[in-house]
């Protein structure tokens, strides 16, 4: 069934995303807005073409000329003013992920903002302190938002601080296409089998807690389990990671597999027996979404919004972060205990049924601008 075409004064909505086109969660809500007849613009700060959508990169100015004060000065006027003729085109901009603050100010006055906060958008850069200038323009935007929206109630804990007075903040999670998450599709691993192997999907950087379960594979390794440590994904922190690998002793059944298309990210759980998330900092936890999606139990840490993403003791397990003690007793319980990972699996797509279903979540989000517009 063909989604219901959403318009406007008789005409294809008009919306504006404020965000990063190369990202796949942009990807996913140009698509579905397509899909339900819409003009696009997006203005982001990295070039990337999507058919059907202009992008529009605004960026800081070349170097050479354009960095002596008066051309830069010009050189910014010029590109402020045509953020502000893309933001008046449209009938709702949508800020996906809150990005240099100054740049706010384009948004001030806007009669339909809408202003989707991410994570580390709101929760800062994990390790460093948060400079006052920063805080006060993600104050700034908030405080313009028409509506604002979090991933997690986490997250939307975290955007009240920024907040002077109460304002509601509708919760729309990242979610999942069941369909592609779809366990029924893939090749399941083989009983025959007898490595056990352990995903990660994350950007390789601290922050996810990679480190921690390399060295949660040394414990499981000398504790006697055949397994294998998938890492899918890259980041700054890779050469420190396989350095950690070949000093821990476990470089050999540790494998950097480098970025996974989201495409082949199914595929690739689907050959696991646990998927790992020990981050040190989440807003949600996407990963650990699609895992269960496709039915792999997750073992997490217990921080920011993963306990809103994994259910403890249900869909998988929960553990202090920074603990590779912790994180291997938690994988060896599911190792040790086939019906376990099997019952968990089986719980945890219906979970993502419930609450993470992609087509459910993006409704609500065109359905919050729908009730901005006060005519269809």
């Amino acid at each position: 069934m063909n989604p219901e075409l959403m318009t406007y004064k008789n005409r294809p909505l008009r919306i504006a995303f404020a965000a990063d086109a190369r990202n796949v969660h942009t990807h996913k809500w140009v698509e579905y807005f397509l899909d339900r007849g819409c003009e696009i613009r997006i203005i982001s700060y990295r070039e990337w073409s999507i058919p059907g959508v202009e992008v529009y990169v605004h960026s800081i100015p070349p170097r050479g000329l354009m960095a002596i004060p008066p051309f830069r000065q010009v050189y910014t006027a010029s590109d402020y003013a045509r953020v502000r003729s893309i933001l008046r085109w449209a009938d709702i901009v949508n800020v996906q992920f809150i990005y240099r603050f100054r740049f706010n100010m384009v948004y001030k006055g806007l009669p339909r903002l809408v202003v989707s906060a991410w994570g580390s958008d709101i929760l800062g850069i994990f390790g460093q302190e948060e400079a006052k200038e920063e805080a006060y323009w993600k104050s700034y935007v908030l405080k313009e938002a028409t509506e604002l929206v979090a991933l997690s109630n986490y997250l939307a804990d975290a955007m009240k601080r920024y907040l002077p007075t109460e304002k509601k903040i509708h919760i729309i999670p990242f979610s999942v296409d069941m369909e592609k998450f779809d366990p029924s599709k893939y090749p399941k691993k083989h009983e025959s089998d007898k490595v056990f192997r352990i995903g990660f999907v994350k950007g390789l950087r601290k922050i996810y807690g990679p480190d921690t379960l390399i060295e949660s594979t040394r414990v499981l390794r000398d504790r006697g389990y055949n397994i294998r440590t998938l890492l899918a994904g890259d980041g700054e922190d890779a050469e420190d990671l396989r350095s950690l690998a070949r000093e821990k002793g476990v470089h050999r059944i540790v494998d950097f597999l480098g970025r996974i298309p989201n495409d082949e990210v199914p595929a690739f759980l689907a050959g696991l027996d646990v998927s790992c998330m020990p981050s040190r900092s989440e807003s949600l936890g996407v990963a650990a979404i699609e895992s269960e999606a496709m039915e792999i139990p997750v073992v997490a840490s217990n921080v920011g919004g993963i306990p809103e993403a994994v259910q403890d003791g249900v869909t998988g397990i929960l553990v202090p972060p920074n603990d590779p003690v912790a994180l291997a007793d938690g994988i060896a319980a599911l190792l040790d205990d086939p019906g376990k990972r099997l019952a968990m699996g089986k719980a945890g797509r219906e979970y993502v049924k419930d609450r993470f279903d992609w087509l459910n979540n993006a409704g609500k989000l065109a359905d919050l601008f729908e009730s901005l517009l006060g005519e269809n």
